[in-house]
């Protein structure tokens, strides 16, 4: 059973320092609080912004413990480069559906109006890196046979 390891004490008491080596030996991600106030609180950038940093960071501060999962809508001329700064062993599953198929779901959600409505230009969209991605039309797979196939050619 996995555990939630709580590293706690005054500032300065070592507890970056344990956190990370502890995770260095169990093989483990550790999220530090003081990383991400520095990512969130060190930059004049928007939210959404904010959103793809974090996650961009968390990912290269963890890749060395654990393999990382990263999901958004990337934009191929925005995240290529920031993504291949992480690893260079990239796996893309890239995820599609018919386009009415896309905004049935996109208008039962439950989502902050921040959010938006989905545009006609999503079936635009395209995978970052298409020559070495797997492909996968989600409107013709159930979500666990999905996985088994992902699991499968990464074997």
């Amino acid at each position: 059973m996995n555990r939630l390891f709580v590293i706690s004490g005054p500032p300065a008491s070592g507890k970056t320092t344990l956190a990370k080596g502890l995770a260095d030996a169990l093989s483990i991600p550790c999220f530090s609080r003081d990383e991400i106030k520095e990512v969130l609180f060190g930059s004049n950038i928007s939210y959404d912004e904010y959103s793809y940093k974090l996650m961009y960071d968390l990912a290269k501060n963890n890749i060395n413990h654990t393999s990382i999962i990263i999901e958004s809508n990337f934009i191929p001329k925005f995240d290529q480069l920031k993504i291949e700064a992480i690893t260079n062993n990239i796996q893309e599953i890239y995820c599609y559906a018919p386009l009415e198929v896309l905004k049935e779901r996109f208008n039962v959600r439950d989502r902050h109006v921040s959010f938006g409505s989905m545009s006609d230009n999503v079936i635009e969209h395209q995978p970052i890196f298409p020559k070495h991605c797997m492909r996968l039309d989600t409107s013709k797979i159930a979500r666990d046979n999905m996985v088994k196939k992902i699991l499968e050619k990464g074997e």
